[in-house]
């Protein structure tokens, strides 16, 4: 273009140098009047490329103004379908499991039977039970019987009360020889015997045996302790009324609070031996205490138990237990509705409420909402989804105008109007926002930083700062 008009102004010049001055005067106002518009054709041609080059860097983007509005929080997760409450059963140690007849999720009543103990070991149980009773009814009688009365303190009496102690200990130690040779003798009488003819009746008595010379063991003991007793209350009956009778509570004292550990000792006994000839009477069975759905099982057939053996049966309704992130149950509270969609069942949603809200077994936040009536396992998974309501709020924006500049500071970009050689234009501000409520797509921010008519920018074409020139789609 440029050359074609420097064509023009030598094509007119040369007609102005050979024409007379009426012709030059006129082409000189044809050149001028040429050149002019040619000047404002080019300008109009470098506004529209101007024009069209800022349309392909300026970024184009997306507003949206602050409202009043009430923010809609969604809690989403899994669970299981469970039965609202659980009953444990403890289990004894050192007892052998002949049979376990049920698994976890079979329905039980107070009739099934849940395991069986084996008779023989259980037979056993009660003979071993039977004799530790009768050693500790020895145990407490020795006790009574070195309990001393102080109306009989005095010298002559304590004198006596030595020769007393003295007697028993000769009675128990000759009791222990006895039972020694007995336990001693038995055991000869046998070791002839091949060992597979050893049977549970052998074990038995070796056992008896066994108990008999321990208890007179135990015997021998007690009543060398009352000799030294007596030999202490004889020395010091010398030293007045007062000194006896202290030492004489004393010695009384303590001899009581034996007699009350064998006496809680004989209590646990006695409770035992009651349970185990229960289930001799049963052959071993073991029925269920509750009707239910049995939720755990660590009994094993075949295997002695440790005490750590539990069986869980659940009882009661069905119930959904799921766990869920804390800082994403913005008002969940008890009663609030919830969706739940059982895997594998029907695809309409069941609605319940919520009727619990804790903490599990694992630490973790757990909401528990009662089923309607239907048929369920258990076990089960599903999937819950809890909607929630806030109070409005003044001034609510799209969750994606926010930005995050440091912990816990946020700000969004505004459109703001500049003056440029062009006219005006619009430019991206930064403003800083106070966040007082989310959800999962919008944000409340405190009331201030903006106003009801900001244009707030919730997209963009490309990447934009505080500062950028920006147009609105």
């Amino acid at each position: 273009m440029i050359h074609r008009l420097r064509e023009l102004l030598h094509s007119e010049y040369g007609k102005v140098l050979s024409g007379n001055k009426k012709v030059k005067k006129t082409s000189l106002s044809r050149v001028a009047g040429k050149i002019l518009m040619i000047f404002f054709v080019i300008m109009l041609l470098f506004t529209i490329l101007s024009r069209a080059i800022e349309s392909i860097t300026v970024a184009r983007v997306e507003v949206d103004n602050p409202r009043r509005d009430i923010l809609t929080h969604t809690l989403m997760g899994t669970g299981q379908i469970a039965m609202a409450e659980e009953e444990a059963m403890n289990i004894l140690p050192d007892y052998h499991i002949d049979k376990v007849y049920v698994s976890a999720g079979e329905a039980v009543s107070t009739k099934t039977i849940l395991y069986q103990y084996r008779v023989e070991d259980l037979q056993n149980k009660y003979n071993s039970i039977n004799n530790e009773i009768k050693k500790i009814h020895n145990q407490i009688e020795i006790a009574q019987l070195n309990t001393i009365s102080v109306d009989q303190f005095a010298s002559p009496a304590s004198l006596l009360s030595l020769q007393q102690a003295k007697d028993n200990l000769s009675v128990a130690r000759a009791k222990l020889s006895e039972v020694q040779a007995d336990y001693e003798g038995f055991l000869q009488e046998n070791k002839k015997q091949p060992l597979g003819e050893k049977n549970a009746e052998f074990n038995i008595d070796l056992e008896g045996k066994l108990e008999a010379v321990k208890a007179a063991k135990e015997a021998v003991r007690i009543a060398e302790q009352a000799v030294e007793t007596s030999n202490l209350q004889y020395n010091i009956s010398k030293q007045g009324d007062t000194d006896k009778i202290k030492s004489i509570n004393k010695s009384n004292k303590i001899t009581e609070l034996t007699i009350q550990g064998y006496r809680l000792d004989l209590r646990e006994k006695e409770k035992e031996l009651k349970n185990v000839n229960t289930l001799l009477n049963t052959s071993g069975k073991v029925t269920s205490p509750f009707k239910g759905i049995i939720s755990h099982i660590s009994l094993v057939e075949g295997k002695t138990t440790m005490g750590d053996e539990l069986i869980k049966i659940g009882v009661g309704y069905y119930v959904l237990k799921g766990e869920f992130v804390s800082e994403q149950a913005v008002n969940v509270e008890i009663g609030s509705k919830v969706k739940i969609t059982i895997a594998g069942g029907p695809e309409d949603k069941i609605s319940t409420k919520v009727s619990k809200l804790r903490i599990n077994e694992k630490g973790s936040p757990e909401l528990v909402a009662v089923l309607p009536s239907g048929k369920y396992r258990m076990g089960e998974g599903a999937q819950f989804k809890i909607m929630t309501q806030s109070e409005r709020y003044d001034q609510c924006i799209p969750i994606q105008a926010l930005h995050e500049s440091g912990k816990n500071e946020y700000y969004v970009l505004v459109t703001r109007e500049h003056e440029d050689i062009l006219g005006k234009i619009l430019i991206a501000t930064r403003v800083k926002v106070d966040i007082i409520g989310k959800s999962d797509s919008m944000v409340a921010v405190k009331e201030g930083a903006l106003s009801q008519k900001d244009d707030v920018i919730t997209d963009s074409s490309k990447y934009i700062n505080d500062g950028d020139k920006v147009r609105i789609s």
